[in-house]
């Protein structure tokens, strides 16, 4: 069972809870979950913060117990603040009666060949953001909550650079900008658009695929894409 955070001094004892919807690019955006509860909804990685971490340590340590990767980008999409523990909240993190929880719901990114074997692999699996399978409520809103908040910060956020390889093709990172945006877009109207942001180092390399000619390959040039997320990224999609 994992230790446990007071986070109000004495006489209050709220705990933190930290749940995170994770996500990775597999010719598609998915999404991780964990397996059936006894209603037949999935969840999302969570757990309690530890007596001897902060918020950031707790969701790398849960992260990497399911997915065996270290490097991610994460950002905080809300904190949810009640007065008592469900009965199935309280069946998830222990007997000890609870007076209050603060559940901090977080999104995180992480590259799918980066992707290891985690103690607690076995009880998650991947899912396509457009295949999602039974979720309550709750997660829900925080699916809904955490997907709007990677839309609102894609020219602010290196999103792209930890959802794609180090090396990837233009259709690659148009596809990715086109299921975040949920909207089609006109291939070469992207291309001028990418171009026009000067992000992009074109590699002397090609990637042959079967009955098509080479594709070009491309990696961020960090220091302009890092310079230009300060300000943000200014053409609007």
């Amino acid at each position: 069972m994992d230790k446990r955070v007071n986070i109000a001094g004495e006489g209050g004892k709220p705990f933190l809870h930290i749940k995170c919807v994770v996500f990775t690019w597999d010719k598609t955006l998915k999404i991780l979950l964990k397996k059936k509860d006894r209603q037949g909804c999935r969840t999302f990685p969570e757990g309690m913060v530890r007596l001897d971490e902060n918020l950031d340590e707790g969701v790398r340590r849960m992260i990497f117990s399911v997915t065996g990767v270290k490097t991610m980008f994460f950002r905080q999409v809300e904190v949810r603040d009640r007065a008592s523990a469900t009965d199935a909240e309280e069946k998830k993190i222990g007997s000890l009666p609870l007076q209050r929880i603060l559940t901090i719901n977080f999104y995180a990114i992480i590259r799918k060949e980066e992707l290891k074997k985690g103690p607690d692999e076995e009880l998650y699996s991947w899912h396509g953001i457009h295949s999602i399978p039974k979720l309550d409520n709750e997660d829900v809103e925080c699916y809904r909550k955490s997907f709007g908040k990677i839309q609102r910060n894609l020219n602010y956020d290196p999103i792209c650079y930890y959802f794609l390889p180090q090396v990837f093709t233009m259709a690659e990172l148009q596809g990715v900008y086109e299921q975040i945006l949920a909207m089609p877009m006109n291939r070469g109207n992207f291309y001028r658009k990418i171009k026009g942001y000067d992000i992009l180092n074109k590699l002397s390399m090609t990637r042959s695929v079967a009955l098509s000619r080479p594709s070009e390959l491309y990696q961020f040039n960090l220091q302009k894409y890092f310079q230009g997320l300060e300000n943000g990224l200014a053409k609007t999609w």
